[in-house]
């Protein structure tokens, strides 16, 4: 990250400057606590820069009422099971939460090798989720 960004996604943070974008009065699911708090979540340059406080933006949403959580990672996934390309794979399942798979394209890659793993990574790159790829382990 840029040294200017850091700084004003800082200066977001205390308070010292708006953000771009603020979303009032959420309930924000805290998951290593186990607990549902209200308050503004603070965006800056596409990076979330604080969560809780009062934050000011340039533009604010009302978001009472309404939940926010973190993105959900699938951590072990074979995209090629389920018939369809990454990028419908991830029309799919951005809706229900998750943002972020770990795929095995061992399947792909056991039947046409290098060609099919080329294919899901360049597929993955229309996606609107971040697909990242293992190295198939069990591949001749």
């Amino acid at each position: 990250m840029e040294k200017q960004k850091l700084i004003k996604l800082i200066d977001v943070a205390a308070g010292r400057k708006k953000a771009d974008l603020v979303l009032k009065n959420a309930k924000i699911v805290d998951v290593f606590q186990a607990k549902i708090l209200t308050g503004d979540i603070a965006i800056s340059d596409g990076y979330i820069a604080g969560i809780g406080g009062s934050y000011q933006g340039v533009e604010e949403r009302n978001y009472t009422g309404k939940y926010v959580a973190p993105g959900f990672i699938e951590a072990h996934i074979h995209i090629e099971s389920s018939y369809v390309s990454p990028e419908e794979f991830s029309r799919v399942f951005i809706p229900r939460g998750t943002t972020t798979i770990l795929a095995d394209p061992h399947e792909i890659v056991n039947v046409a090798g290098l060609k099919g793993l080329d294919y899901m990574v360049n597929a993955a790159k229309n996606a609107k989720m971040d697909i990242r790829y293992m190295m198939p382990p069990c591949v001749p």
